[in-house]
């Protein structure tokens, strides 16, 4: 287990932002910086997880974006997965494989 880096709490926020499909509660942004991750992907994607089992069962896409890798200018979709009132999962992933790295968070936007 590990807290979010930097970045990762900043696609996230930038994510929920510009992208969201399903509101998500306030304190849901302001308390980013608590997430702690608990699982990461094994396929070598930035995909993380921060609730599995049973405390993820029925979550649903909240967010999906898309954003630019750099450097090289790839697109790289986001989703972030959860509930309204927490977070559960951020996954990366480009359109035809996974995607190893997360895009600059200035660059979400949604598809």
């Amino acid at each position: 287990m590990r807290p979010l880096t930097h970045q990762e709490a900043a696609v996230i926020a930038a994510t929920l932002e510009r992208a969201s499909l399903i509101p998500v509660a306030p304190s849901v942004l302001s308390t980013l910086g608590q997430i702690q991750v608990v699982g990461q992907c094994e396929c070598g994607c930035a995909s993380i997880d921060f609730l599995v089992g049973e405390e993820a069962q029925g979550a649903q896409v909240l967010a999906d974006g898309l954003g630019t890798l750099e450097p090289g200018g790839t697109d790289i979709g986001v989703m972030v997965w959860g509930f309204p009132d927490r977070l559960t999962a951020l996954e990366v992933y480009e359109c035809s494989e996974a995607a190893p790295l997360l895009p600059a968070p200035s660059s979400i936007h949604p598809w």
